[in-house]
């Protein structure tokens, strides 16, 4: 996670640089820090990884699919100029969907199977 972010660090960095120079320093609204506040308190990857070591990689890798779901929700709420369109309903349906089987066939896989015994009459 540690090295994940240094890159994206290093990777954001002149873009913001360039964007600083361009725009000068400009505070977000009330909406971005409310949205700051809520990233920093309940999408903390902290949380995320003692979540992964409490249920296991498998069932935690569905969170990540999730996350584009939260991330449209949530630009949609709160940023002015995000409106919903038919793509994001698409998505967001096949995102369900791919949830929905796998959870569907990891139960399968967990039920016993029942094996048939032929008895003598």
């Amino acid at each position: 996670m540690w090295a994940m972010s240094l890159a994206g660090l290093i990777v954001a960095t002149p873009f913001y640089g360039y964007d600083l120079a361009q725009n000068g320093i400009h505070f977000p609204d009330w909406r971005g820090w409310l949205m700051l506040l809520y990233i920093a308190v309940f999408i903390s990857k902290l949380f995320y990884m003692e979540s992964v070591i409490q249920i296991g990689a498998n069932r935690a890798s569905l969170a990540m699919s999730l996350l584009p779901v939260f991330g449209t929700v949530m630009g949609v709420l709160f940023l002015k100029d995000e409106i919903m369109t038919i793509n994001h309903i698409i998505a967001l349906g096949l995102v369900m969907v791919g949830i929905v089987s796998s959870e569907y066939g990891a139960a399968l896989r967990r039920q016993p199977h029942r094996q048939i015994v032929a008895t003598k009459n």
